[in-house]
């Protein structure tokens, strides 16, 4: 491992303080390694030995006074103190190393002393009843039509399979869902060459599962409060969401209109409007705003340019719509990498995904699976009854094959799902 010094300046202190942070780590760390600290003054470099990397670190993360173990990529640290409800020391390092060892060493910096940010949307951190999640996989068909002077299309992407989940908040009574005949098992459909519209069979899905949801939404049962929640609510002085002082005539109730119960005191400028949502990628949304407008209500876009969209929506009715949003301008990572990062030692964070998928299943359904794009280029490609060669991985856009290992949870989740065929995969990618 090699570490480096960061020079601070603080004003209230006679000398500059130094922070170590981690510019390398090894993948495998071998019985006799050692660390090596990189100080560096103008033109001039030295490696110094590390003997305790806990001695050097420790006071720049913790008070703690004895001995802590450290991850070197992070400086996350674990001390040997016994804990009741959870591991600690070593042990705990070993665990947290699982998920944090396939990600490049950080240094995390905190705001300069008297910086802040202030959220101002706090409407937009209230949950909402419901929310679709949506994706789609394509065929790559191939082509070889040439586009102008310099540019020649080599695939065309048609629409192969959707699926979507009807996620609804945890207040939203059960009995209700099933009364009004709203799905809550994931719906797959694939197409074939005979039914190739999969986008107008999605949006058709779509818009079904809207007005059974308006439906749903339509009754605003009257507020009732008990005793301790008018008192509660009348010594309530400031907002409970923006934490703004309330005055006089600002105060309001924001109760379940489903239910009637009372949930919070808010400010007047937070009176709390329901939107329904449908997260879906921007790639998918290429598939679906051409089919939008099959029937005579309108819809909107809001773009970022011309064949990119910031989010769309469908109006349902005159009081009811629906809003498609891209999930990638909310974290501009790969989905492999957002599934890395919530990867824990039982999983806790799939809660979801546990629903459906045994235990020994978690492992293999909560990582990004590989897929040959370009081997699936048509619907008979679908039918093929046996894994993908190696070489059937390789992508000519990024000019590269499949690596060992990604290839080899490629065949235990054809194997372990025991898959009969090259479509049936695409419920686990």
């Amino acid at each position: 491992m090699f570490t480096a010094l960061k020079k601070k300046f603080d004003p209230a202190k006679k000398y500059p303080t130094y922070n170590i942070y981690p510019i390398r780590v090894v993948d495998e760390e071998k019985l006799d390694y050692f660390d090596l600290l990189l100080t560096t003054c103008d033109d001039n470099s030295h490696y110094t030995y590390i003997s305790s990397l806990s001695r050097l670190v420790r006071s720049q993360k913790t008070r703690y006074e004895h001995s802590v173990y450290f991850c070197k990529r992070c400086f996350c640290t674990f001390d040997n103190r016994l804990l009741k409800f959870k591991s600690s020391g070593r042990k705990t390092l070993e665990e947290h190393t699982l998920f944090c060892g396939v990600h490049k060493p950080i240094f995390p910096e905190m705001p300069k002393e008297g910086e802040c940010t202030n959220l101002k949307k706090w409407k937009n951190t209230v949950r909402q009843p419901f929310v679709i999640y949506a994706d789609f996989e394509a065929l790559l068909v191939k082509t070889d039509e040439v586009k102008g002077g310099n540019t020649k299309i080599i695939h065309k992407h048609e629409a192969m399979s959707y699926v979507f989940l009807v996620k609804a908040s945890d207040d939203v009574p059960t009995e209700l869902i099933e009364e009004y005949e709203i799905p809550t098992v994931p719906v797959v459909y694939r197409g074939d060459e005979q039914h190739a519209d999969v986008e107008k069979c999605f949006v058709e899905a779509i818009v079904a599962v809207s007005w059974k949801i308006e439906k749903f939404m339509k009754p605003n049962i009257p507020l009732t409060m008990t005793e301790k929640e008018e008192k509660t609510h009348q010594e309530c002085n400031t907002c409970n969401l923006c934490k703004c002082i309330l005055v006089s005539g600002e105060k309001v109730r924001d109760h379940n209109h489903l239910t009637g119960k009372f949930r919070q005191t808010l400010c007047s400028n937070l009176n709390l409007y329901r939107y329904f949502f449908i997260i879906s990628p921007t790639y998918d949304s290429h598939f679906i705003v051409t089919e939008l407008g099959f029937e005579t209500e309108s819809i909107s876009v809001i773009p970022n340019k011309e064949e990119k969209f910031i989010s769309f929506t469908k109006h349902i009715s005159r009081k009811f719509t629906i809003r498609f949003i891209d999930t990638f301008r909310f974290m501009a990572s790969s989905l492999s990498s957002l599934a890395e990062n919530l990867i824990s030692h039982n999983f806790e964070n799939f809660r979801e995904t546990a629903k459906h998928f045994v235990g020994e299943d978690m492992p293999l359904v909560t990582r990004k699976d590989v897929y040959p794009f370009e081997y699936t280029n048509s619907w008979a490609k679908l039918d093929v009854s046996c894994l993908p060669g190696e070489e059937e991985f390789y992508s000519t856009l990024t000019e590269s094959g499949i690596k060992k290992e990604d290839f080899k949870h490629a065949k235990a989740v054809w194997d372990n799902f025991k898959c009969k065929t090259w479509a049936s995969t695409a419920i686990y990618t």
